[in-house]
C-alpha cells in the first residue's frame, strides 16, 4: 500500500474543504468592495489553511505519512502566491483592459490534480481530477450570469423553471465525489482510528476561518448586517434573479456549505472507522450536526432540506464503505 505524502494529504483536504466556490466568492467580494477587502478575505482564507496544515503535521506520526516539510512549505506558499497573484491579475485586467479571464483561478486547481494523477494513477489521485469539474459546476453557473443566460437552460426549456434544481445539483455532486474521495482516502490511511482526530482538527481550522471572515465582515458591512448574514444563507438562484447587488451576501453564506462539508466529513470518517471507543465522540458530532441543521431550519427551511440531504449522501457513502470493509475483513478471517 502506498503511503500519502504530506503534500498529497494536504491537497486532498484543500480540495475537500475549500472548493473553487471559496475563491470564486472572494473574486466577487473584490468586485463589490475593492482590493483591500479582497486582500483581507484572501489572507483569512489562507490563515485557515495554515491551521489545517498544522493539523496535518500534528497527526503526521499517527497517519505515518512521508514528511518533507521544507519542500511542502515551499509548494504551499508558492501555490498561495500564485492564486493571490491570479486573483489580482484578473481584477486589474478587468479594470484596465476590460478583460475577464473567468477560468484563470479555476485552472490553478488542475495543476496539482494532474500532478497527483500522473504520479499515482491507480490510487487516490485521479479522484481529485474528477472532483475538479464537478466542483466547477457552481463556478460556471455563477460566471455565466443569470438563469436566463445559462446555455443549458436555453437548450432545455423545462430548466428555466427549475433553477433551484440545477443549483442543488451543483452542490450535491461535489458532496458525492467528496464521499468517494474520502472512502479511498480512508482505505489508504495507515491508521484509520486517527481519522476522527484529523477531521476534528480540520473542523476547528474552519471554525477559525469562519470567525475571521465574520470579524472582517463587521468592518466591511457593519456588525448588525453581518450578524444577519451569518445566519441567513441566500439561495444562488434567488441572487441570480435579483442581480449583482446581493452577490456579496453569498460570500458569507459559504459558511453553511463549509460547515456542512466538515461535519459530514467528520461523521463519515467516524462511521467508517467503526470504533466502539469513539461512541461518545460520535454522539457529539451527530448532536452538533443536528443542532446546526436546526439553526439553519429556523431561518431557511429550503436550505435546511438541502443541508440534510447532503449530509445523508456522505453518511450513506461512509456507511457503505464501512459495510464493504467489514465484509472484506470477514472474508479474510475465513
Amino acid at each position: 500500500m502506498n503511503k500519502l505524502s504530506s503534500f498529497e494529504l494536504f491537497w486532498l483536504m484543500f480540495m475537500l474543504y475549500d472548493s473553487p466556490y471559496a475563491l470564486m466568492l472572494l473574486h466577487y467580494l473584490a468586485q463589490a468592495q475593492g482590493l483591500l477587502a479582497a486582500e483581507m478575505m484572501i489572507l483569512a482564507a489562507f490563515l485557515g489553511q495554515a491551521v489545517l496544515y498544522m493539523a496535518v503535521k500534528r497527526a503526521e506520526q499517527n497517519l505515518q505519512v512521508n514528511a518533507k516539510p521544507n519542500l511542502f512549505l515551499k509548494m504551499y506558499f508558492y501555490l498561495s502566491a500564485v492564486i493571490i497573484t491570479a486573483i489580482f491579475a484578473e481584477m486589474l485586467a478587468a479594470e484596465f483592459l476590460n478583460l475577464t479571464p473567468k477560468w484563470a483561478i479555476a485552472l490553478l486547481f488542475l495543476v496539482p490534480s494532474v500532478y497527483l494523477a500522473f504520479k499515482n494513477m491507480r490510487n487516490i489521485a485521479y479522484l481529485s481530477v474528477l472532483l475538479l469539474p464537478l466542483s466547477l459546476i457552481g463556478y460556471v453557473m455563477l460566471f455565466l450570469g443569470n438563469a436566463e443566460s445559462f446555455s443549458l437552460m436555453n437548450i432545455l426549456p423545462f430548466a428555466q423553471d427549475n433553477a433551484r434544481f440545477f443549483f442543488s445539483l451543483a452542490h450535491i455532486l461535489p458532496f458525492v465525489m467528496q464521499g468517494a474521495v474520502l472512502m479511498v482516502l480512508y482505505r489508504e490511511l495507515a491508521a484509520p482510528e486517527c481519522a476522527l482526530k484529523v477531521s476534528s482538527w480540520a473542523l476547528w481550522s474552519n471554525i477559525f476561518l469562519l470567525l475571521g471572515e465574520y470579524i472582517l465582515s463587521c468592518g466591511v458591512f457593519g456588525a448588525e448586517e453581518s450578524a444577519r448574514l451569518l445566519f441567513l444563507p441566500i439561495e444562488l438562484a434567488r441572487i441570480l434573479r435579483i442581480g449583482d447587488a446581493l452577490l456579496r451576501v453569498e460570500v458569507f453564506s459559504v459558511w453553511h456549505w463549509t460547515i456542512a462539508g466538515v461535519l459530514s466529513t467528520a461523521l463519515f470518517l467516524d462511521l467508517a472507522a467503526g470504533s466502539v471507543e469513539k461512541e461518545a465522540a460520535r454522539r457529539k458530532i451527530i448532536f452538533l450536526a443536528l443542532a446546526l441543521w436546526l439553526v439553519v431550519a429556523i431561518f431557511d427551511d429550503v436550505t435546511a432540506v438541502n443541508f440534510l440531504f447532503e449530509i445523508g449522501i456522505v453518511v450513506s457513502v461512509g456507511a457503505m464503505a464501512g459495510l464493504i470493509k467489514q465484509k472484506r475483513s470477514g472474508r479474510r478471517e475465513k
